[in-house]
């Protein structure tokens, strides 16, 4: 078994807060389904990002493409990133609430992990404590 933490988020172009749900899967309103802080190794999953409102680009009023590069890290015994164990990016549109990755994720390797949620292209060299570059 491995545990995933929860938590708030921001973006780093409006500075919008938002939660990371780590959960079974989402339903058509891409709201959470079996919300999830423990999986058990070989369990499938997605992640989801949820915004207050709307998420928007500068004060756009049609939609606008954007990328959201999930990275997942493992950590070692004090909390710290280990190691890269996983990415995924998702191609998206925004002034939803609401983004999901479609397909679900399996772990095999049990530990704590950190997920985080980029907007693509930002280098994630330092992530740790630098929470106003990534949702």
């Amino acid at each position: 078994m491995f545990v995933i933490t929860t938590g708030n988020v921001y973006s780093q172009k409006s500075l919008q807060k938002a939660t990371v749900t780590v959960c079974e899967n989402t339903d058509d309103g891409v709201n959470p389904i079996n919300p999830k802080t423990t999986v058990k190794v070989g369990e499938g999953v997605v992640y989801q990002l949820a915004f207050k409102d709307k998420y928007k680009i500068n004060n756009e009023t049609e939609p606008q493409q954007f990328f959201i590069d999930w990275k997942v890290y493992q950590l070692d015994a004090d909390g710290k990133e280990e190691y890269l164990y996983g990415e995924k990016t998702m191609t998206v549109n925004s002034l939803y609430r609401r983004y999901a990755l479609e397909e679900q994720l399996f772990y095999t390797v049990p530990g704590k992990y950190r997920i985080y949620a980029l907007p693509v292209g930002w280098s994630d060299a330092d992530l740790e404590g630098n929470d106003e570059k990534y949702y």
